[in-house]
This record gives C-alpha cells, sequence and structure tokens, in this order.
C-alpha cells in the first residue's frame, strides 16, 4: 500500500503548483527503486528522478514500448499528468 501510495503521489506532484515537495518525494523514489519487485512502480520512479534532474541508479526498469504510449502521449508513458 504504501508503495502505490508513493508512486501515486510521485505522478500527481508533477503538476507545477506541487513542484516544491519534489525534493522530499526523490528520497521515497529511490526507495521504490530499491526495494520495488514491481517494474511498472520501478519504472514511475526512475523516470521521475531523471525528469526531475537526480540521478537515478542503473539503467531504466523494464522500459516502455512505443505501442504503450495512448494516442495523444508526448511519450512520458507513466508521467503523464491525470488532469
Amino acid at each position: 500500500m504504501r508503495e502505490a501510495a508513493v508512486v501515486t503521489a510521485l505522478i500527481l506532484v508533477e503538476h507545477p503548483a506541487l513542484a516544491e515537495h519534489r525534493d522530499h518525494l526523490a528520497v521515497h523514489a529511490r526507495r521504490v527503486l530499491d526495494t520495488s519487485g514491481y517494474d511498472p512502480n520501478r519504472r514511475v520512479a526512475w523516470r521521475t528522478l531523471e525528469a526531475w534532474g537526480h540521478n537515478p541508479p542503473g539503467p531504466e526498469p523494464l522500459p516502455e514500448e512505443p505501442w504503450v504510449w495512448g494516442p495523444h502521449s508526448d511519450g512520458r508513458g507513466d508521467l503523464e499528468p491525470p488532469f
């Protein structure tokens, strides 16, 4: 449950009004990368760290295939804002 909450927060904090919380959440993103066995959550955490200018460790886990992207996607996949 905690991991799901962290991943949700990582996606929501992409909104510019919530940008001040990114550095605090980066610690939790690293924890997801270190402990999660669920590759889609690890991918969100890795891409979030990369997008925020933090150095994600290692290669991107489970890269998305282009066919996963929606028709209006800019290629960001899991990090697309839900609003």
